[in-house]
Formats: C-alpha cells, structure tokens, sequence
C-alpha cells in the first residue's frame, strides 16, 4: 500500500495505518531510504493518535534522518506534531519550543504553510497558560502569514484559533461573527479535525446564547466525529460542555456522565491542562448551584491541576530561555513579513504593469488584424516628426473594389480578406515597417530611412505579390489586387502629415490610373520648416 492510499485511513484506523506504514519503511529501507523514512513519520503520526509520549520519542529519533535527506516538509511536520504531543502533555515550554524550531526552519525555507502552524501552536501554548493576549497575538500573526497564501487549510486553522482566543475571553459575539467567516474555510479544506472543533466552538456561542437546542445538535455531531478521529483533546472538552448543558437543564445523572467522559479523556491523553480547565468550570458550576461541598471539592483539584501544570520549581529558567527564543523570533516574523509585504508589493505591481501593457496594446492595435491602428500611427508620425531629420517614405494600400467583396461574398469574407492582405504585408515588409490599418480597407506603411527607389521596389513587390496570392481559398472565384500611394523625401526632410497627404494624393491617382499599380510623389525641394 502507498503513502498517499496510508494517509487516507490514518484517522479512521490510526492502528492498522502504522502497522502498515512500519511494514512499508521495512520494505524500502535498503532501496529507497527518503520513501522508508517517509514511511517512518507516517507511523510516528499514527502513534500519536494514542501516546503522544512514544510518538515524541519516535520523531526524536526521526528527526536527524529527515534533516539529512532533506525530506524538509516531513521535517516540518515532525516538529509541529512535537509541539502539539508536548502541549497536550502539559510541557508548554517544550511545546513553545518545538514550534519555534518549526517557525524557524520555515521562515528559512519559505514555507508559508508550515510557518502558519507553528505560528498557531505557539498561540495555543500561551492560551494553555492563560495569557490569552500572547495567544492572540501570534494567532493574528498567523492570519497575517495565511492571507497572502490563500490557503484555506492556513486561513481555516488561523480562523479557529483566534476564536478560541475569543471564547476564552469571553467574548462570544465576536466569537459568532468568526465563526461565520471561518465556516466556507473549515468546509473547503475537509479537515475533519477541525469540522469537529468548528462544531464545539459554535455549540459553545449557542450554550452562552441559551439556544440549548442548537448548542446540543452541534456538540452531539462533534462528539460523533471526534469519538471517530480518536480525537480525544476535542472529544473530551465537547464532553465538558455536553456536562454544562446538562446542569442548566439540570439533569445531574447526564451532567455527572459527561463530566466523567471529560475527565477520562482528557487523562487518557494526559491532558493535564485541559483537566485543570476542567476542574476550575466544574466549581464555577457547582457554586453557582450553591452546592459548597462540591465546589470545594473541585478547587481543590483545580488547584492540585494548576500547580502541577505551573509550578514555580521547573518554570522560571525554562521560561525564561523560551521568552529570550521567542524575542529572537519576532525580529525575524517581522522581518519575514516585511519581504513578503515587499513580494506582494512587486507582484501586484508586476500585474499591473502587464495590464497596463495589455490595455496599452490593445488600445495601439485593430483588433481584426492585429496590425497598429490610426492611433498608434498618428502617434508615431509625430515622434518622428521630434526625431533627426532623416529619410522618410510611406504607402498607401488600398484594396481594390473592396465593397463589391462584402457586397458579394458577406462581411466575413471580408474580414477574412483584410486580416489576410494583413499577413501577406507583414511577410513582405520584415525590417523596422510599420504597419498600420488606418480604417476600412486602406494600410499604412511607414518606412523609415527608406528612399525612393528602394521603396518604390517594395511598393511593387507588394502589388504583385496581392495579385498572385491564392485568394481563392477563402472563397471560390475571390481575387484581390491593391492601389499603392508612395511619398517619399528621398533624404529631403517634410513633416510626416505632409508626406503622408503627399501619399494619398498618389493614391487617387494609382485609382485613375486602372488601379492595381502603383503611383508615387517625391520631394526634392530641399530640407524645410
């Protein structure tokens, strides 16, 4: 079984997926290491699922091997796993530690997606501990990294912190509001992890709400997909509030059963933050009743939680070296922001730029030909009219009779015909021309440093190649020939509209003529103003 199909059943069989997994690094180990130690991480995942301690162990001594290849995503992956097994261990130090080798390494390889998580861990490390401002601080950092990538998995993962920043604060409405933002994210990204703490968290806004109902529809359908994912830190807080439900509805046979749940999940996971969590509402809720036995009780254990998860024995140089660490780090976030502010800045002006030249572009062109048009002609006759007084000539094309070939054959053979003569001009004129379609039928070609005698060749080269080119398979019996006006100042300076009247008026006359030829004026009467 491959990677990818192992991936699939790692949340619906965490067991089965590592025995396969393991099976599957020993059958690579000599042939192919990257895909054995690929398979070595998968099995480290799934152990998490049920002991977090001997999945910490496992990526320990995964991580050099990872490092060493390269395998840089599962090297990411390994310490954001880390940090998650070391916070539900109630080790928030490790866990702030874990995270901020996996922010470093991110920012480093610029991984966006990587550093949005282990900006969002180590958000959840400091609400562990209480301080819920850090915890926002680094969630809005994270949502900050998320936008640019359009990621939903990112922009859903920032989104459901931030309102836990806001239900540990209290601050329900705002909660609702995010909630309602992060909902098409958490669907999209069919992360069924986080569907099953959206569901907590608005079951939670509901309860507050007192729409007891709603609140118990979306909780019972959390505990059934958290039960499923084996997703115990979930599961047991979905029970927490499944046992506050129940007191406002006061069933204290139900309450009793889901608080018991609660406790024993979170135990199983060792979990002793969330149990310290536990144990504090569970006294609210029992003095709020008036029952003192059972509150006291319950602030007792609360107190036992919050010593062993807060002591001072073990705190203060652990968290003095993890404080210094993460003052290191906010030079480099916001160092890292600033060049990906810097990115995006030159990204959307690139974009702009390439739809400035587009909207210029098709401002200068005829849109049936893809030839420069009368404005752009017009420009360019006045910049060289600006230009050294060089020599100049221009043909007037125009097509023979063209009327009677829409009048006979439609105006799609017409266009038809017009973005052909395009291309046969383009093919004969291949130096620094320009070519223009100044409107209906007629073309402009515009020849600089080009003198009479050489643009009268071209002027007949044209003429001949339009009467001998295959017309016919546009349109059975369809023949096309061209009048051709040519000016030229043979090295005599005129103003460019001069020359170009100069050329229209040996249009009229090649029309006298017979058409199907060419007629031409010269200027040889010296430089003038």
């Amino acid at each position: 079984m491959q990677l990818e199909q192992l991936l699939e059943s790692l949340d619906s069989s965490p067991f089965d997926t590592r025995e396969a997994a393991l099976a599957l690094a020993a059958q690579c180990a000599a042939a192919d290491k990257p895909q054995a130690l690929k398979a070595r991480h998968l099995a480290a995942k799934a152990l998490g699922r049920r002991d977090t301690v001997a999945s910490t162990q496992e990526y320990q001594r995964l991580l050099p091997a990872l490092r060493r290849y390269q395998l840089w995503d599962e090297y990411l992956a390994a310490l954001d796993e880390c940090g998650g097994h070391a916070m539900v261990q109630g080790n928030v130090n490790e866990a702030i530690h874990q995270w901020s080798a996996c922010l470093e390494e991110a920012m480093v390889l610029q991984n966006g997606f990587f550093a949005v998580q282990a900006l969002l861990g180590i958000g959840k490390a400091f609400w562990v501990l209480n301080d819920f401002k850090s915890a926002h601080h680094y969630h809005c950092l994270a949502l900050e990294f998320a936008l640019p990538l359009q990621d939903k998995a990112s922009l859903a993962g920032a989104y459901l912190c931030l309102i836990a920043d806001m239900l540990a604060a209290d601050r329900y409405t705002e909660a609702g509001i995010a909630l309602r933002l992060a909902h098409l994210f958490v669907l999209d990204c069919k992360n069924r992890h986080w569907q099953a703490e959206y569901l907590l968290f608005r079951g939670r806004v509901y309860l507050e709400q007192g729409q007891l109902a709603l609140a118990e529809a979306d909780l019972t359908v959390a505990l059934l997909q958290s039960t499923a994912l084996s997703f115990s830190w979930v599961a047991s807080q979905v029970e927490f509030q499944l046992f506050k439900l129940y007191c406002l509805r006061q069933d204290g046979q139900e309450a009793a059963q889901h608080l018991a749940n609660a406790e024993a999940q979170a135990k199983a996971i060792q979990a002793t933050s969330l149990l310290e969590r536990f144990a504090f509402g569970t006294y609210q809720q029992h003095k709020s009743q008036g029952d003192s036995r059972e509150a006291l009780k319950y602030y007792r254990i609360y107190l036992e939680y919050y010593e062993q998860n807060h002591g001072r024995a073990c705190l203060p140089r652990l968290a003095q070296s993890t404080a210094r660490r993460l003052q290191r780090l906010e030079n480099r976030i916001e160092l890292t922001q600033r060049k990906q502010e810097n990115a995006l800045l030159c990204q959307t002006l690139n974009q702009q730029s390439a739809q400035l030249d587009s909207l210029s572009r098709a401002a200068l062109s005829d849109p049936l030909t893809g030839l420069a048009n009368r404005r752009h002609l017009e420009q360019q006759l006045d910049s060289l009219d600006q230009q050294a007084r060089l020599p100049m000539s221009l043909l007037i094309v125009d097509i023979d009779y063209f009327k009677q070939v829409n009048d006979a054959y439609g105006h799609a053979i017409g266009d038809l015909v017009l973005q052909r003569m395009a291309s046969v001009l383009q093919f004969a004129c291949r130096n620094n021309e320009l070519i223009a379609r100044y409107g209906g039928e007629e073309f402009y070609i515009l020849l600089p440093q080009v003198l009479f005698a050489d643009a009268r060749q071209i002027a007949e080269r044209l003429c001949t190649m339009v009467e001998n080119h295959d017309w016919d398979n546009i349109a059975r019996g369809l023949h096309a020939t061209v009048s051709i006006g040519l000016a030229s100042n043979n090295g005599h300076w005129l103003p460019c509209r001069t020359l170009a009247l100069e050329a229209d008026a040996a249009l009229y006359e090649a029309k006298a003529a017979g058409r199907n030829c060419v007629r031409w004026r010269i200027s040889s009467s010296g430089f003038t103003s």
